[in-house]
């Protein structure tokens, strides 16, 4: 997929990925992959998808600001509820949470590029 720098960024007034263009990393934490579809440095921002295998325990972590999650497969347990396809979860600027998958999941993703890792589980 053909990047865009700064500057050409600055005169589009959208952008767009198609998905035969989205490219899966691995991430650092076991088991999860993102692929990065948009990162806002200057509000420090990333637009993403994120894939979880079955049993990934998400370290505890702080948000620095807010983080948007839409479930598009699968399952997302935050505190004591479990999330499914088709749900929207936001989290606020300062809040904690460590999510877990049981069976797996895929989501959108928006959040900051600064949150914090409290904990490794």
């Amino acid at each position: 997929m053909d990047k865009l720098d700064d500057s050409q960024l600055m005169n589009v007034a959208s952008f767009a990925v198609c998905a035969a263009d989205v490219h899966w990393e691995p991430h650092p934490i076991p088991g999860v992959k993102v692929a990065k579809l948009y990162v806002d440095m200057e509000q420090r921002q990333l637009s993403a998808l994120a894939q979880l295998e079955a049993g990934v325990h998400y370290p505890l972590h702080r948000h620095a600001g807010v983080e948007e999650v839409f479930l598009l497969e699968g399952d997302l347990v935050v505190g004591q509820k479990k999330y499914e396809k088709g749900d929207y979860i936001r989290s606020a600027p300062g809040s904690t949470h460590n999510p877990h998958t049981e069976g797996g999941c895929l989501f959108f993703l928006r959040t900051s590029l600064d949150d914090e890792i409290l904990s490794g589980s």
